[in-house]
């Protein structure tokens, strides 16, 4: 399926949602196609660029369809690692600044400034 002229029921295809500047790929099933539209989780796209039918958002904002292949795959992947770490950080620098320090001991207190350290030498500039 190399583009959505291709596309039919049942094939597997991304709908892409901009969540800021983000995209955020979801993986769904054709429904059904007409000759103009193609219709995915009840949602009617126009085949011509898969944007959806009636949706007035300006295009940055907009949900699209894209074929899955091995070019849009790879990208989609590569987009999902970097959010999957990029979550990953914000979780654990949540959880560190909601530690309450003053009721670590001491001996905590100097691993996790050696820690810091370490890494402030390691990537100055991070």
């Amino acid at each position: 399926m190399g583009n959505l002229r291709d596309v039919k029921a049942g094939d597997e295809i991304y709908v892409v949602t901009m969540l800021g500047w983000e995209p955020h790929y979801q993986t769904a099933t054709v429904e059904r196609t007409t000759a103009t539209q193609i219709i995915v989780n009840g949602n009617r796209y126009r085949r011509q660029d898969g944007y959806g039918v009636g949706d007035k958002r300006a295009r940055y904002l907009a949900d699209f369809l894209l074929p899955i292949t091995d070019e849009t795959r790879k990208e989609a992947e590569e987009i999902m690692a970097r959010q999957a770490e990029e979550r990953r950080r914000n979780g654990l620098m949540g959880k560190i600044r909601n530690t309450i320090l003053r009721d670590l001991s001491t001996a905590a207190l100097e691993r996790i400034a050696a820690i810091i350290e370490a890494a402030r030498e390691e990537e100055p500039h991070a």
